[in-house]
C-alpha cells in the first residue's frame, strides 16, 4: 500500500510503524508475520551501467493481546545495508573497486492501549546495532606507483523510542475514518569508526595511516509520520501518510555534507471483494496498489536525490482461516532533480512475500 500504515489498524496485522495500532489486535488472538524479499538493482549514469540482485530477510514480528483493547508487538528487521561491488576505471585509466558490506539492524519491542473510546497511544523501544565496512582499491598501471587500499569500519549500537497516537471514528453502519501520527525519537548512538589506509606493490605491503574514534556520538534524526485513512470496514481502505526527518542534523561518520531533510507523500488502496466469504476463495482475496514521492536524505554536490515508485499486492487466504500469504511488487525510481547537468538514475525492483499466521488461543468446538 506504497508504505502507508501511520493510520490504518485492524485485528489481523501488526502496524509497527504506528504502535498505537496494536490495541486493535483480538483479545484471543495471535500474529506472527516472516517475509523475505528480492530486488534488482540497475544503476547508470549515462554511459555505464550496473546491474545486482539479491535476496534478503525483511522482517520476523509477533503481535498478541494483553487484555482488552491492549496489545504488544516485537520484531526484528533491517534499518540499513550496505551491500555493493562497483568496478571500473578512473580517468586516468588506474582500476577502481568501491565495495561495502554490513548493516545495521533494529530490534523493536512496543505496546498500544485504547485510553478512551476511538483514542489509542503507543510507544516502541527500538534497539539498533550492527557494523558497516565500506573499501575502496586503486590499482595503478604504472609498476612505479603504489597501489591503495583504504578501508572504514562504523559500528552503531544504541536505543531510539517511538510514540504513536491514533483516533478512530465510525459512522453509519460501516464506515469508518482513522487518523493517526507517530513520532521517531532522535538520539545520540554509541559510535565506534576506525580507518586504515594501506599501500602495496609486487613486493610488499604497509600500513601508512590509521584512525580510531570511539567516543564520538552518532546523532539519529527525529522523525514525523502523519496521515489518515478512511473506507468501508472488511473490504475497502484508503490511506495516505506524510513523513519527513530532520536528516540534516544528523551526525554520522561518512556522511558529512552528504545529508539532508527528507519527506515522503505515499497513497495506499486496499480492496477485499468479501471478507467474510468462506465458499468463495477469489471473494477473500486481498487487493492492494500504492504509491509514492520522496525527496531522499541523499544531497549530492548537485542536488538532493528524488524518488517515486509504486506498489502493487495480493493478500491470498489461507482456507478457513484469517492466516495469509502476503505478496508485493514495488517499482521505486531514483533521479537528481532535471536542473542538474549530472545523469543519474537509479531503478530499482523488488519482490516480496510474507507469511502471516493469525491464530486464536482460546476457541471452542462444539460437537454434536
Amino acid at each position: 500500500m506504497g508504505g502507508t500504515g501511520t493510520a490504518v489498524r485492524t485485528h489481523d496485522n501488526i502496524y509497527f510503524s504506528n504502535p498505537a495500532s496494536y490495541s486493535a489486535l483480538d483479545t484471543n488472538s495471535f500474529v506472527f508475520d516472516f517475509a523475505l524479499d528480492y530486488n534488482i538493482l540497475s544503476l547508470s549514469n549515462g554511459s555505464d551501467s550496473y546491474k545486482s540482485d539479491d535476496m534478503g530477510f525483511h522482517h520476523i514480528i509477533m503481535g498478541f493481546p494483553i487484555s482488552k483493547k491492549w496489545g504488544a508487538a516485537l520484531g526484528i528487521m533491517p534499518y540499513s545495508n550496505s551491500y555493493y561491488d562497483l568496478e571500473g576505471e578512473d580517468s586516468m585509466g588506474s582500476s577502481v573497486d568501491h565495495s561495502g558490506e554490513g548493516g545495521i539492524t533494529k530490534l523493536f519491542v512496543g505496546t498500544g492501549i485504547e485510553v478512551f473510546k476511538g483514542l489509542s497511544l503507543g510507544s516502541n523501544m527500538n534497539i539498533l546495532y550492527g557494523e558497516i565496512t565500506r573499501s575502496n582499491y586503486y590499482l595503478f598501471d604504472d609498476d612505479n606507483v603504489n597501489n591503495i587500499l583504504s578501508t572504514e569500519y562504523l559500528y552503531l549500537r544504541g536505543v531510539t523510542f517511538d510514540l504513536g497516537a491514533q483516533y478512530s471514528y465510525d459512522f453509519g453502519k460501516n464506515y469508518f475514518v482513522n487518523i493517526g501520527a507517530n513520532t521517531t525519537f532522535g538520539n545520540n548512538l554509541g559510535s565506534t569508526y576506525k580507518l586504515n589506509t594501506y599501500t602495496s606493490n609486487d613486493y610488499t605491503s604497509s600500513i601508512i595511516s590509521t584512525f580510531e574514534d570511539d567516543s564520538t556520538k552518532a546523532m539519529m534524526p527525529t522523525t514525523l509520520d502523519a496521515g489518515i485513512s478512511f473506507g468501508i470496514k472488511d473490504k475497502l481502505v484508503v490511506a495516505i501518510d506524510y513523513a519527513t526527518s530532520e536528516w540534516s542534523k544528523a551526525t554520522i561518520y561518512g556522511s558529512d555534507g552528504y545529508l539532508a531533510n527528507s519527506n515522503s507523500l505515499r497513497l495506499g488502496v486496499e480492496y477485499i471483494p468479501e471478507k467474510q466469504s468462506y465458499y468463495n476463495f477469489l471473494e477473500r482475496m486481498e487487493y492492494r496498489l500504492g504509491g509514492h514521492i520522496d525527496n531522499t536524505y541523499i544531497n549530492l554536490s548537485y542536488g538532493q536525490v528524488k524518488e517515486y515508485g509504486f506498489t502493487f499486492g495480493l493478500g491470498i487466504p489461507m482456507r478457513r482461516s484469517y492466516s495469509k500469504v502476503n505478496l508485493y511488487m514495488d517499482y521505486s525510481k531514483k533521479s537528481l532533480p532535471s536542473a542538474s547537468t549530472i545523469t543519474h538514475l537509479e531503478d530499482c525492483l523488488s519482490f516480496g512475500i510474507s507469511l502471516n499466521l493469525y491464530e486464536l488461543w482460546f476457541e471452542q468446538t462444539l460437537y454434536k
